[in-house]
């Protein structure tokens, strides 16, 4: 297990491009206003001349609608300017997407007093949402300014994510090959997604999640499933997978300990967002519920391909802070998929034996990237939620498994945000790139859980195990 060990130089220098890209990810791009006059010239359609690749180098960072979002609702939330077409209650967003109203129509708004988020607007993330955006919120008067301190935050999660996996990969396999050379290239060639959404933050707490169990610490891992339930809410479920090999042993002492922190932390961190945002949470978690089934997902891109030959299966629409799509043949797919999601988290359940750094890595993977695959909906971002989890299966496993990763961190952003403009029609080839990713990522995952998690229940019988290993001798063969 862990392959061949990888040399010093080879990480240090994947470190220096990780942290040279972060640089150009912070401080590289235009200015809103600027890439906003541009336009076209910063598409890969735009470009005609060698001279036209500057401006679209440029303009890759300034793909910011999220982190003009995010500033946006930090800044209601203090009391201060904010962008008026980001903080909207749930109605006001319906009848914007209700008239086909795109892009940025509305400057900005001083409020009068602070505005409490869910009760006052629509936030449709979970509380732990603001502990990424305010801090930049509290320094950044502009969103440009902004832009340049969120994605520094972010950056700092990632190494940290990237640091801690590292940790944990030393510990299982000293002599093993490290997970910072690959890794520092895995997280340049996923793009500007790992930095312009909150989501690092997500795979910090998972990772966290993941040292806490390996340790064992039950009592940090009762903190870190409650921290990813109040941060993003899905990516908590990993807990009750890596729970699995100490309910097998019957290890009820550190599973209370571990419940019982996460109960009580879980308590601790919503019971101010209760107070609020009221009724207003239930209402962003019905905002997400009603989300059609989005374009990213593979019922949606095999029914962009199904479309090409009934094009009445299936449309896109526009609703929801997304690109979905609607029809009988999507709904029919998303149905079925869902009954392939619960049989994949049977299989992962049951295969689910191994307490070791590599097994439990990639058992965490596999059951978040079978919901990303199969489920309803299938951001860019939350392939970064278990991005360094993946990171340090793949080391464990050896082999090709982290060039793998890597190929499929290029080949999502060829799908975000290269192809997604594409995406909005369900143009067939661009239809066909998101099946290609997420057929390539399940098929990833399932190999490296099958290949790290052992074949014997932890605790069997010693004289079973050396009985078999006997009969199975050339020496005791006729």
């Amino acid at each position: 297990m862990g392959g061949r060990p990888e040399r010093g130089w080879r990480s240090a220098a994947g470190l220096a491009l990780l942290l040279a890209w972060f640089g150009f990810l912070a401080f590289g791009g235009f200015g809103h206003a600027e890439a906003v006059r541009l336009g076209p010239v910063l598409r890969v359609e735009g470009v005609r001349t060698p001279a036209d690749l500057l401006p679209l180098i440029r303009g890759y960072p300034s793909n910011d609608g999220d982190v003009r979002r995010a500033w946006s609702y930090g800044r209601a939330a203090l009391g201060r300017s904010y962008l008026g077409f980001y903080v909207r209650t749930e109605e006001e967003w319906a009848q914007a997407y209700a008239a086909g109203i795109r892009g940025e129509t509305a400057g900005e708004v001083v409020p009068a007093a602070p505005l409490r988020p869910w009760r006052d607007y629509l936030v449709e993330y979970p509380p732990g949402y603001f502990v990424a955006v305010l801090p930049p919120a509290v320094l950044a008067a502009s969103p440009d300014v902004y832009r340049t301190l969120f994605v520094l935050e972010m950056a700092c999660c990632a190494l940290a994510a990237l640091w801690l996996v590292e940790s944990i990969r030393r510990r299982a396999a000293p002599a093993g090959r490290s997970v910072l050379g690959w890794g520092a290239v895995s997280m340049v060639l996923v793009g500007l997604i790992l930095t312009h959404r909150m989501d690092a933050l997500v795979s910090l707490e998972l990772a966290f999640l993941l040292w806490s169990v390996v340790r064992p610490r039950p009592a940090a891992a009762g903190l870190a499933t409650a921290l990813l339930f109040w941060t993003k809410g899905v990516p908590a479920l990993a807990a009750s997978f890596l729970a699995l090999p100490w309910v097998r042993e019957r290890r009820w002492a550190p599973l209370a300990r571990w419940a019982l922190v996460a109960c009580c932390a879980s308590v601790a961190l919503w019971a101010p967002a209760i107070w609020i945002g009221g009724g207003g949470l239930a209402q962003a978690a019905r905002y997400q519920l009603q989300r059609p089934v989005e374009v990213e997902s593979t019922a949606a891109a095999l029914s962009g391909l199904v479309r090409t030959v009934v094009p009445g299966a299936a449309w896109p629409v526009v609703s929801h802070g997304a690109i979905g799509v609607r029809g009988p043949v999507v709904t029919a797919l998303a149905a079925a998929s869902q009954l392939l999601l619960l049989a994949g988290w049977a299989w992962v359940a049951l295969r689910a034996r191994g307490r070791d750094a590599g097994a439990q890595a990639a058992t965490a993977t596999t059951a978040l990237v079978l919901w990303m695959v199969l489920g309803p909906v299938f951001s860019p971002q939350f392939f970064v939620w278990v991005l360094p989890a993946a990171l340090l299966a793949g080391a464990l496993a050896g082999g090709k498994a982290l060039p793998a990763l890597a190929g499929l961190c290029a080949l999502h952003q060829l799908v975000y945000p290269m192809a997604i403009e594409h995406l909005r029609t369900l143009e067939p080839w661009a239809c066909g790139l998101v099946l290609l990713r997420n057929v390539g990522l399940g098929a990833w995952a399932g190999w490296v859980f099958s290949k790290l998690q052992p074949t014997v229940l932890p605790g069997a019988p010693v004289e079973a195990a050396g009985a078999t290993a006997h009969a199975s001798s050339p020496m005791t063969r006729s």
